[in-house]
């Protein structure tokens, strides 16, 4: 079983990282979707908002733990490409990765700039090292909420990259997300 990368393609760690960060992503950007739809105080937008926390909570570490992983491995080499495309590809993927990270650095500071603590599934708090600061809450959750939509076009630009690789290239680029390459 290859679970590291290897000059061929991905590995196990890379393939389920990549797909376990899209899950919670993914989950997390609909959550966040129905919570523009409810009363902020009503018991059914603290629930969701209490479950996107947590959820988003157990992303950042993927999400940090995929970024280390691929910032010490890199790009397979039969993977990096040199054409005006592949050059796309990595500023998407550059773009996708940066508000990522917005999106983990901005979703605690809304919480603690609310005046709330950062529950976890109700296992455990971490208490916000600050009070509520109006101002800076609100524009928190004005950047966190523009981040999240540009996951949108993003996204969708990554998977017509993985659909072209797959329907027009027929490189196997798309298949190495998928499952190890044989060396």
């Amino acid at each position: 079983m290859q679970i590291s990368d290897s000059n061929s393609g991905y590995g196990w760690a890379s393939i389920a990282l990549h797909w376990a960060v899209f899950i919670a992503v993914a989950t997390l950007f609909i959550l966040g979707q129905q919570l523009d739809d409810l009363e902020p105080s009503s018991q059914a937008a603290r629930a969701i908002r209490g479950l996107h926390v947590s959820i988003g909570m157990g992303a950042a570490v993927l999400i940090l733990a995929r970024f280390f992983w691929r910032l010490r491995r890199g790009v397979p080499a039969n993977l990096e490409g040199t054409h005006l495309t592949d050059k796309l590809a990595m500023a998407v993927r550059i773009a996708l990765l940066a508000t990522l990270l917005v999106l983990i650095v901005t979703g605690p500071l809304n919480v603690w700039s609310g005046g709330r603590a950062i529950a976890f599934f109700d296992l455990f708090a971490i208490p916000s090292p600050m009070g509520r600061i109006e101002w800076l809450h609100e524009a928190l959750e004005e950047i966190h909420e523009i981040a999240a939509n540009a996951l949108l076009p993003l996204v969708g630009l990554h998977v017509l990259g993985a659909l072209k690789h797959l329907v027009l290239d027929r490189d196997g680029r798309f298949q190495a997300m998928l499952r190890p390459r044989q060396a």
